[in-house]
C-alpha cells in the first residue's frame, strides 16, 4: 500500500511532465538569441536539470528577470521542479526589493551577477551571468498547488501579489495554443518582459508546442530587433496597445516582413484608431490579427478574437477562450442576459488564479477565488456572444451632469491627432490630457472642448516629451499622476 509520500511523489512527477515535454521536441530549436546563439529543447532540459540540482522543492525564490537565457532557464527549472518563483523586474530598485524581501523572506534569489541589488545569502550556483543565492530563512508552508507569484500590474512597488497554480498555467497555455493555432514551426518574437504575465504566457505557449522563441531585451522600436526578426524568419509578434502605437508611429505598415503571420494584442484596451489600423494592415498583408483580453489574475488571457471577424465585430476582444465563460453583472451583482447592456465583466475558468497574497503566511492559502474573477472592467456582450470592453470602473467622470467615459475622450483625440500619443486621466474636478507629439496645447484644448461641448476650464492639457512606460509596455500611471500634480493649467 502506498503511503502519503509515494502519492505525493507520483503527483509531483506527473505535474512536472504535464507542462513541457522537452524530450518530445529534443532536437527542435527552442530559443534563438540575437548573436546567432541557438538552444535545442535537449539543451534547455539539461540546463534546467543542472540548476534544479541546487534547489530544494517547495521553497520560494525571487527571480530578477530579463529576456535572457539565464532568466529563462531559471524560470523553467522552478516550474519543472516545484520551486515557487516570484518574477521581478531585473531593474527593481534596492528599496523596493528590500521591502518585498523582508515581507516574503525567500529561500533563494536568482539574479544577474552584475545586478546593483545587494547580494543577500551565499552563492551556490552560477550560469549565464546569473548567480543563485541561498538564504538562511527556514522553509515556509507553501500551498501544494502554488506554482508562481506575479505582481498585479507589471509594477514591483507593492507586496500584493497574484498566486498562480500549476493548473492555471497549464489550462491557460492549452487554451491560448488552441485559440491562436500555435504550431511547432512557429517562431515568436519575445520582447514583452518575463515578469509580465502576458510576456510569460507567450513563452509558455510556444515552448509547450515545441516552437521557437526569439528572445530579446531590446525595445520594440530598435531597428536591430526587426533585423533579427527577419534574419531568423520570425512569424509572430505580441504586444500591448502602446507597442503598436509606437510601431504605427514608425510606419510599421511600410516594412517588409515576409514571414509575419500572426499579431496578438492584449494588456490594455486599444483605441478605435489603432484597432482599425491593425485590422487593415492584417487584411492587406495576409496576417492573422488577434485582439485579446486578459489580466494577470487570469494567468494572462481570457478572450480571443477570431482573426477573420475583426471587421464584422469591430472593436471586440472576441469570445472566451476554451474552458472559460464571460458574464456581465449589473450594479447589484445580478447577471445581465440582455445583449449590449453594459456591466462589470466577470470571468469563470480554470485559469483564474488562486487569489492574492500580501505576506508570507498567505502562501499557504488554497484556492480562494474558486475559478471566478470579478475583473473590475466594464463591458458588454453582443447578440452573437462577442465581448466589448468599455473601460475600468474608475474611467468614468461626471461633468456638467453627464457621465462620461474618459476612454472615449482618448479615442476622440487619437482619431483627430493621429501622429500623437495620448493618455487621459481625471480627478474630482478636472480631465487631464497628457500627450506627446508635434501639436500645441491650444490645438488640443480647442478641439476637445468644442467636440465634447464642455467648458475649457474642466481640462488640463499637459505636453510631455514622452509618455512614461513600464517595462511591461503599459503606461506608468504613477509617473502620470506625478506629472498631473506638477504641471500648471493652461
Amino acid at each position: 500500500m502506498m503511503n502519503y509520500q509515494d502519492i505525493y511523489l507520483i503527483c509531483f512527477i506527473e505535474m512536472r511532465n504535464d507542462m513541457w515535454d522537452f524530450e518530445k521536441y529534443g532536437k527542435n530549436i527552442s530559443v534563438i538569441l540575437e548573436r546567432d546563439i541557438k538552444y535545442t529543447y535537449n539543451d534547455i532540459n539539461e540546463l534546467q536539470q543542472e540548476m534544479a540540482s541546487y534547489l530544494d522543492a517547495r521553497t520560494l525564490i525571487f527571480m530578477l528577470v530579463e529576456n535572457s537565457i539565464g532568466s529563462l532557464i531559471g524560470y523553467i527549472a522552478c516550474i519543472k521542479n516545484k520551486v515557487v518563483p516570484l518574477m521581478l523586474d531585473v531593474n527593481i530598485s534596492q528599496e523596493k526589493f528590500n521591502y518585498i524581501y523582508n515581507i516574503y523572506r525567500p529561500k533563494y534569489i536568482w539574479l544577474p551577477e552584475l545586478s546593483q541589488i545587494k547580494k543577500l545569502g551565499t552563492v551556490v550556483y552560477s550560469k549565464f551571468g546569473y548567480v543563485l543565492l541561498k538564504s538562511e530563512y527556514l522553509w515556509k508552508d507553501l500551498y501544494s498547488e502554488l506554482a508562481l507569484l506575479m505582481c498585479t500590474s507589471g509594477s514591483t512597488g507593492s507586496n500584493k501579489l497574484v498566486r498562480i497554480s500549476y493548473k492555471n498555467i497549464l489550462e491557460n497555455t492549452k487554451s491560448i495554443i488552441s485559440a491562436l493555432d500555435i504550431k511547432e514551426n512557429d517562431k515568436a518574437l519575445c520582447v514583452l518582459p518575463m515578469h509580465y504575465a502576458y510576456g510569460l504566457s507567450v513563452i509558455n505557449t510556444h515552448l509547450f508546442c515545441g516552437a521557437t522563441i526569439l528572445l530579446s531585451n531590446r525595445k520594440i522600436y530598435d531597428k536591430r530587433i526587426w533585423e533579427y526578426f527577419k534574419k531568423f524568419h520570425g512569424n509572430s509578434i505580441s504586444g500591448v496597445a502602446y507597442t503598436y502605437k509606437i510601431l504605427k508611429k514608425l510606419g510599421f505598415e511600410k516594412w517588409e516582413l515576409p514571414d509575419l503571420e500572426v499579431i496578438t494584442q492584449a494588456g490594455e484596451k486599444m483605441s478605435e484608431e489603432l484597432y482599425s489600423y491593425l485590422t487593415e494592415y492584417a487584411c492587406k498583408n495576409g496576417v492573422r490579427f488577434y485582439p485579446m483580453y486578459g489580466q494577470t489574475e487570469a494567468t494572462a488571457r481570457m478572450t480571443c478574437m477570431e482573426w477573420n471577424k475583426n471587421r464584422d465585430k469591430f472593436g471586440s476582444v472576441g469570445k472566451s477562450i476554451s474552458g472559460g465563460k464571460i458574464n456581465i453583472l449589473d450594479s447589484e451583482n445580478n447577471y445581465i442576459s440582455m445583449p449590449k447592456k453594459v456591466g462589470q465583466i466577470v470571468y469563470e475558468g480554470e485559469n483564474v488564479a488562486l487569489g492574492y497574497c500580501e505576506n508570507v503566511e498567505d502562501l499557504s492559502k488554497g484556492n480562494e477565488w474558486r475559478n471566478i474573477l470579478f475583473t473590475g472592467d466594464m463591458g458588454f456582450i453582443d447578440e452573437d456572444g462577442y465581448l466589448y470592453v468599455i473601460g475600468r470602473n474608475d474611467k468614468y467622470i461626471k461633468l456638467a451632469g453627464n457621465r462620461i467615459n474618459i476612454q472615449e475622450i482618448q479615442n476622440i483625440l487619437e482619431r483627430k491627432f493621429k501622429e500623437c500619443i495620448f493618455d487621459v486621466k481625471f480627478d474630482k474636478k478636472k480631465v487631464f490630457v497628457l500627450y506627446e507629439g508635434e501639436i500645441s496645447n491650444e490645438e488640443v484644448l480647442d478641439y476637445i472642448s468644442k467636440y465634447m461641448g464642455f467648458s475649457k476650464n474642466i481640462y488640463k492639457i499637459i505636453k510631455i516629451k514622452e509618455i512614461p512606460i513600464l517595462a511591461s509596455g503599459k503606461i506608468d500611471n504613477r509617473k502620470i499622476k506625478s506629472l498631473m500634480l506638477d504641471e500648471k493649467e493652461i
